[in-house]
């Protein structure tokens, strides 16, 4: 059965079976003394109550965990989706569960996050969505990832903003004619990983760490993706030199090495273009404050 992200439970009436994230648990007790657990599940796309009805008693501690497989069906009852859970077994997910269950609560602007796990799940060449899945599943980077603004006194100068600005310039070109299948999956890859220093230079409350009043972001975006990208070293070399030098080379900078593949120049232009845009086009009615609140 094909997984089903809670984003669609909460829309519609279906059997459904996969992983999820267990926010919270509550063990509840009936009148007649029957024993019922309510379950707040969730992953990238949203959350949801699920129901486990009839729990035996040495069984209500075993679903206290992280990670739970899931069988049941979503309901609806006067307007509200819930779930009715069939079957329920604690996890450890692989590394692809672990980033469709990312918290979705934690996400400061709704929608983004669904949005960005569908762009790396859906990437066909198996290297780059490794690369991708083994870096983003990691919450110490994906949580303050889809938290820092893009910048503190320029484009998507917000909470957030730093997950929105990748996920456009991974859009603009993953929607580019003139570039080959492997090039836009390249550049989309590139895209959503090329400010992912900025996780360490910029603070989600607006701040400027240490390191980040040192360092250059540039210098610490390979360094965060270093284990995965050296994963891909052994199984597509080239690949993972040339999305180095897409990720590191000179664009209005004076040093570093002139860009000599084709996919460097279009991320530095859609770069640009988004930046652009950002500073013509605020987020309607929502001021850096508004978003952190």
């Amino acid at each position: 059965m094909e997984r089903v992200n809670i984003a669609q439970l909460l829309q519609t009436e279906t059997a459904f079976e996969g992983v999820y994230r267990l926010r919270d648990c509550q063990l509840r007790t009936t009148e007649n003394g029957r024993r019922d657990m309510r379950l707040s599940i969730e992953d990238a796309s949203g959350e949801i109550y699920a129901y486990i009805w009839q729990v035996p008693h040495e069984q209500a501690s075993g679903y206290c965990c992280q990670y739970i497989h899931l069988r049941g069906r979503s309901r609806c009852l006067q307007g509200k989706y819930f779930v009715d859970i069939h079957a329920a077994k604690p996890v450890n997910p692989t590394p692809i569960e672990r980033l469709q269950s990312l918290p979705s609560h934690k996400c400061p602007i709704p929608n983004l996050l669904a949005r960005f796990v569908g762009l790396v799940v859906n990437i066909t060449h198996e290297g780059l969505r490794r690369l991708l899945v083994e870096t983003f599943m990691q919450e110490h980077i994906a949580i303050p990832f889809m938290q820092v603004p893009a910048s503190l006194n320029y484009h998507h100068n917000h909470q957030g903003g730093l997950l929105m600005h990748s996920l456009e310039c991974a859009t603009l070109i993953r929607d580019l004619s003139l570039l080959s299948p492997l090039e836009r999956e390249m550049g989309m890859t590139a895209a959503l990983l090329h400010d992912l220093g900025k996780i360490k230079t910029i603070g989600a409350n607006f701040s400027r760490p240490a390191l980040g009043k040192a360092v250059d972001h540039e210098a610490i975006t390979l360094e965060q993706c270093a284990i995965p990208m050296a994963n891909l070293d052994a199984s597509h070399p080239e690949l993972a030199i040339d999305l180095r030098h897409i990720l590191t080379c000179r664009s209005i900078k004076r040093w570093g090495h002139e860009a000599r593949h084709p996919v460097a120049s279009v991320l530095q232009m859609v770069d640009r273009i988004s930046a652009e845009h950002a500073n013509h086009h605020p987020i309607e009615g929502q001021s850096k404050r508004h978003l952190m609140a």
